[in-house]
Formats: structure tokens, sequence, C-alpha cells
């Protein structure tokens, strides 16, 4: 069990991505099912989740996030505790679709906060 402080950390967090973010997409891809009349997969299937997160660009001058390249049009995404995102997964902001090149959770303690995200069109 995580330490309260964090907990109560998360809490705030949220309240203060609802009062000042925005809504975003998660769109996660379900992996289709082996079909053996077929003998292939069935289709991926997506699923959206709304959820809370505050946008930003990268500053001038920084060139890595991460280990990872940042180019022209790359986002940063401060995204709700909840629901993990995967590499997989896409964040639809506004209409646009973005690739999520990498994210961290940050967890102190192991209790979820946010997630720290670097995303591509």
């Amino acid at each position: 069990m995580g330490n309260p402080i964090y907990t109560e950390l998360a809490s705030e967090t949220l309240a203060i991505l609802l009062e000042f973010g925005r809504d975003v997409t998660l769109r996660k891809n379900v992996a289709g099912v082996y079909d053996p009349a077929t003998s292939g997969a069935t289709a991926s299937t997506p699923t959206d989740k709304v959820l809370r997160g505050a946008v930003f660009d990268f500053p001038a001058g920084r060139t890595t996030e991460r280990a990872d390249l940042i180019q022209k049009d790359d986002k940063r995404l401060i995204l709700q505790a909840g629901t993990a995102p995967a590499n997989e997964d896409q964040i639809l902001i506004g209409g646009v679709a973005y690739r999520i090149v990498s994210f961290e959770e940050v967890a102190p303690d192991g209790t979820p906060v946010v997630y720290d995200m670097h995303l591509r069109k």
C-alpha cells in the first residue's frame, strides 16, 4: 500500500487537471482473436476513453526527451493517472491523432499520480 500523502497528491493533481486541463482521448487497440475459420485474427477493435490532460509544446532548444529526438510538432502531455497507456496506443487531441513516442508513469512509492508523455503526429 502506498503512502497516503501520494494518494492525496494524485487527487490534487486530478483536481488541477479537471479545472485547467482539457479532454483528451486515449485510444487503446484491443487485438483481434484467432478465427479458426479463416486461420487468422479478427480485426483489432479501438476502445476510446476520455481523460483529462495538459498539453504543452516542448521548450525551444530542447532536443531530446527520454533519449528520443524531439521533432517540430511533437507535444508533451501530462495525463491523469488511472488508465495506463501503452506504446501502441494513440492519443487524440482536438481530433488530431498522436502516437506515443515514450511515456513515464510518475508514481512515487508505487502510487500513480500522472503519466508524462511524448507524443508525435
